[in-house]
């Protein structure tokens, strides 16, 4: 081999290594900026998931707070309501029953004050007071109105009957007349007697009825507060029991509401472990390979390898370029026609439409309504045109509704 020959050769195989050397550069440079670019959209989107999370608890904290405030509110008002229509019917039902008792002794007591006044003469006629006052009621009784008609009538009755025989003014008369006035006297004594001792019974008999009635009277009205005491003990009782149930209730679903929390929580950040811990072993994987295959070409020394490498570092370019797009597909409104509204997935509204350039028909949303509510879900392809992460618009549409 010649001089020239060697020399067009050794720069040749330098020129080779030099494109080698730029092509893995490039490539390594490439499958980094890739992977750092898909962590930090990895880690924006667990940022802003668990930032939805966080808002959603506290909005969901504020609502079970003021549910709760509305069931103490609505319950022990309706307790209270209840309490009040308790005493109210108490303090009618006493009045009623003060009423009865009063219009009872307006009946009864005359009798009762008569049967007083009838026992206090049975007893003075009786000599039960002392002789000075059955004096006193004797002579009362002899001087009553009712005795001196009996006496009256008595001996007008005898003096017509000795002037008719022509006995008047004589012995027997005088006889008559005072056997008369003696006999009338025991007769009707005891007579005034037993009706003293009849009205006396008869205000006996109405101050025990007026005795029973207040005592019934009194009962009544004791059952009575103690049943409102008993209603108003029963609503206070049921009052807390379900109070103590709402506050049970409310702090199970708070319970829950941190637990379904630290759930998602853990899940978000098991998600992103696992796309990290992938996206970091394809990068690995890629510059092994990358780094393999530079180093066969390297070896072989010859321009045609060079090139060859050139074309593997450029295929790892696509690949990895595809690898970040997989999960994107086109969805710019721009490539679509005929586009008609057929639902709603979350906060994101569902299209149907026929592709302009290549043909058929797809459903799914529009870019730039994902754009609004997840920027990260939408990249441009090389064309300048928006694909749309559909995994991710979806999930957030979801969660976001």
């Amino acid at each position: 081999m010649g001089f020239v020959s060697e020399h067009f050769l050794g720069g040749a195989e330098r020129r080779a290594g030099d494109i080698q050397s730029e092509a893995a550069r490039t490539g390594q440079d490439f499958i980094r900026e890739g992977t750092t670019g898909a962590e930090g959209r990895l880690e924006t989107g667990f940022g802003e998931s668990q930032a939805f999370l966080e808002q959603a608890l506290q909005d969901a904290l504020g609502a079970q707070g003021q549910g709760l405030q509305d069931i103490i509110a609505s319950l022990t008002g309706q307790t209270g309501e209840a309490i009040g229509s308790l005493q109210g019917a108490e303090g009618r039902g006493i009045e009623a029953l003060l009423a009865g008792l009063q219009g009872a002794e307006t009946q009864l007591n005359p009798f009762a004050q008569g049967g007083t006044r009838a026992f206090e003469q049975q007893q003075a006629l009786s000599g039960a007071l002392g002789s000075e006052a059955q004096q006193a009621a004797m002579d009362a009784f002899i001087a009553s109105p009712g005795q001196d008609f009996l006496r009256s009538s008595g001996e007008q009755s005898i003096n017509r009957q000795a002037a008719t025989t022509g006995g008047l003014g004589g012995g027997a008369q005088l006889a008559d007349l005072q056997a008369f006035g003696t006999g009338l006297a025991q007769q009707d004594f005891q007579n005034q007697f037993n009706r003293l001792g009849q009205l006396s019974q008869q205000g006996q008999q109405a101050a025990t009825n007026l005795s029973q009635f207040g005592i019934g009277t009194g009962q009544s009205i004791s059952d009575l507060i103690s049943g409102t005491g008993q209603g108003i003990a029963g609503l206070q009782s049921s009052l807390g029991a379900n109070l103590a149930n709402a506050f049970g209730s409310s702090a199970q679903n708070i319970s829950n509401l941190f637990t379904n929390q630290g759930t998602q929580l853990a899940g978000l950040r098991t998600d992103l472990g696992a796309n990290l811990a992938n996206l970091l072993t394809g990068q690995a994987s890629n510059l092994a390979g990358l780094e393999g295959q530079y180093g066969q070409a390297q070896a072989s020394g010859i321009l045609a390898e060079a090139a060859q490498i050139r074309a593997f570092e450029e295929q790892q370019y696509q690949r990895t370029r595809e690898n970040m797009m997989a999960a994107f597909a086109s969805s710019d409104r721009r490539l679509k026609e005929n586009i008609k509204k057929i639902g709603k997935r979350g906060l994101l509204d569902l299209y149907s439409w026929t592709w302009k350039f290549k043909g058929g028909g797809s459903v799914g949303f529009m870019s730039d309504e994902v754009k609004d509510i997840c920027p990260e879900a939408v990249l441009k392809d090389e064309y300048g045109f928006d694909m749309v992460n559909y995994i991710l618009a979806d999930k957030v549409a979801l969660e976001a509704s």
